[in-house]
């Protein structure tokens, strides 16, 4: 999977990073654009030096939270997803890290959407064998993988 990142701010860069990190992903970075040079630079070299795996994403994105968690705050995460877009095969390994690192710090969690383009129930994804539920395109491995969790 070639990715091309147009517009190297935070929400870009930050899905980018993330589909680098799945774990087994054919995924690489083969262009980046913005009004400037400075932002391109920013953004690849923390894309370079971040580039996500389960380890990464439990000492980034887990383990500050779960600091406040350790200290009797309630931690919440809540409307996380991938689009559509996103191949199926890496959503699935990209949950299965998120949720497994989420069930072992006790943080609670929310999808979203149930339904739509981040959900299991009628998400368009081109590349999913779809069970019916009820008139509805049912996306069973994903909803497998939210139970076991």
């Amino acid at each position: 999977i070639r990715l091309a990142l147009v517009g190297c701010g935070g929400r870009g860069r930050g899905a980018v990073g993330n589909a680098l990190g799945v774990r087994g992903a054919p995924i690489r970075l083969h262009a980046m654009a913005d009004l400037t040079e400075e932002r391109v630079n920013g953004a690849h070299g923390a894309l370079h030096r971040h580039a996500a795996d389960r380890a990464w994403l439990a000492e980034h994105r887990v383990a500050p939270w779960k600091k406040l968690a350790d200290a009797g705050v309630g931690v919440h995460v809540g409307e996380w997803g991938a689009h559509r877009f996103t191949p199926h095969d890496v959503v699935l390994r990209w949950a299965e890290d998120q949720l497994g690192l989420w069930q072992e710090a006790g943080f609670g969690w929310a999808l979203w959407n149930l339904r739509g383009s981040f959900g299991i129930v009628d998400s368009q994804r081109d590349d999913v064998a779809y069970a019916d539920f009820h008139g509805h395109r049912l996306d069973h491995r994903f909803l497998e993988l939210l139970r076991a969790y």
